[in-house]
């Protein structure tokens, strides 16, 4: 847990050079005579999807960790000795009592990830046409037009205002009931 954690102590900006290098085809590297170049994901979802996922992974590690802490180990001893198995446990009594654990860490990770502009700004080039995240795509906008902006930014508002109304009881319960 604590390597885990870790990871998300880390500033983002320390990762700048060698992940622009590894996502963006620019790393060669030669193994016993045979040269691979790394995959070219400039302006792809996966390109800052995946540092996205690996520094938006501890939080969610660790919400769930201590949520998954409270639910007692009997509850998956009873549903074995009623016959089920492992699986059937963890999908029939686990994961059920775990959905505001699970929708907390939902909710932080989507925040995270939709309001980020550091890697989004670093592995696409912020045009629309292209594959952009909504941030560095406002920032441009906000250069063209400051009112169009504006407007464009309560818009980008909208997914993020529907996802807290629909899950907020789950989130109010995750984040009370994780640190208990």
């Amino acid at each position: 847990m604590i390597a885990t954690l870790c990871v998300a102590y880390f500033p983002p900006v320390a990762f700048v050079i060698p992940l622009f290098r590894l996502l963006s085809g620019a790393l060669e590297v030669s193994v016993f005579g045979v040269t691979a170049t790394s995959p070219d994901l400039f302006n792809t979802p996966a390109g800052p999807g995946i540092p996205l996922s690996g520094l938006t992974m501890p939080l969610a590690i660790f919400v769930l960790t201590t949520f998954f802490a409270r639910i007692p180990d009997t509850l998956e001893d009873a549903a074995r000795v009623e016959g089920t198995t492992r699986l059937g446990a963890l999908v029939r009594v686990i994961v059920p009592l775990s959905r505001p654990g699970i929708a907390t860490a939902a909710v932080l990770t989507f925040l995270q990830v939709y309001t980020e502009f550091f890697f989004s700004l670093l592995m696409t080039n912020g045009d629309p046409q292209d594959w952009a995240p909504i941030v560095p795509v406002l920032r441009g906008l906000r250069v063209a037009n400051a009112s169009f902006a504006a407007a464009a930014a309560l818009v980008a508002l909208v997914p993020v205002v529907v996802l807290l109304a629909l899950a907020d009881d789950h989130v109010v319960a995750g984040l009370t009931e994780g640190y208990r």
